[in-house]
């Protein structure tokens, strides 16, 4: 078993990642593709229609507040995007298999449900503030949906948990979180299709790295 205790190692996250990821291609390409085209479809429409609102004014204040409320609902459907992939990358952590059961079983969802709204209200308030304070929102709040998922925490104590563990080892915590980020996104620019393949990467580096922060085990 990884983890377990001692030194971070940011790096070993995205290879166990990747590892993880070849061996079940085809379920975690599922457990993307099904959110994300549902994520793409409400998010689109959403930004469609704040797109005409803001296309017939000419006020800067009002065009930033509606790219803060465009963050706010993105930010928040991301996360719910994401739920079964992380759930999946938890369960992957202990030796097991992902399964559709990671995406369609709602248990405890309301609390999750919660934290993604206050995530994104966070996160669109720090957009409507010139964006730079959203990315910082953003990036500490890093571990919250693994934290609520894996600890079964209310959404305050959620995202408390996940500032505490950047507080406590920032180099490592905010390195991961920054490459999981990264990983996770850089699919966009393979004509968007290769963010099927990124994102469940992208979570699982994100997972490996806060397993490796509580110094628990971690399935090789």
């Amino acid at each position: 078993m990884q983890g377990g205790g001692g030194a971070v190692d940011v790096m070993a996250a995205p290879s166990w990642a990747f590892k993880k990821f070849q061996e079940d291609l085809g379920i975690w390409l599922i457990l993307a593709v099904i959110p994300m085209i549902v994520l793409i479809l409400v998010s689109g429409g959403i930004n469609f229609a704040l797109g005409l609102v803001s296309s017939n004014t000419s006020s800067f204040i009002l065009a930033l507040a509606l790219n803060a409320i465009t963050t706010i609902v993105g930010f928040a459907l991301f996360g719910l995007a994401a739920r079964g992939l992380i759930r999946a990358a938890l369960a992957a952590t202990r030796g097991e298999k992902p399964t559709m059961e990671h995406l369609t079983d709602m248990t405890d969802i309301g609390p999750y449900l919660v934290l993604s709204a206050i995530l994104g209200l966070a996160v669109g308030i720090g957009t409507f503030l010139c964006y730079i304070p959203g990315i910082i929102i953003a990036v500490i709040t890093g571990f919250s949906y693994t934290v609520q998922l894996d600890q079964k925490l209310e959404p305050i104590d959620a995202i408390k948990k996940s500032v505490e563990m950047v507080q406590a080892n920032p180099g490592p915590a905010l390195g991961g979180l920054i490459l999981a980020g990264f990983i996770g996104q850089i699919g966009i620019v393979a004509c968007c299709v290769g963010i099927f393949f990124t994102w469940p990467i992208g979570w699982m580096t994100n997972v490996h790295i806060y397993k490796q922060l509580r110094g628990e085990p971690i399935a090789p």
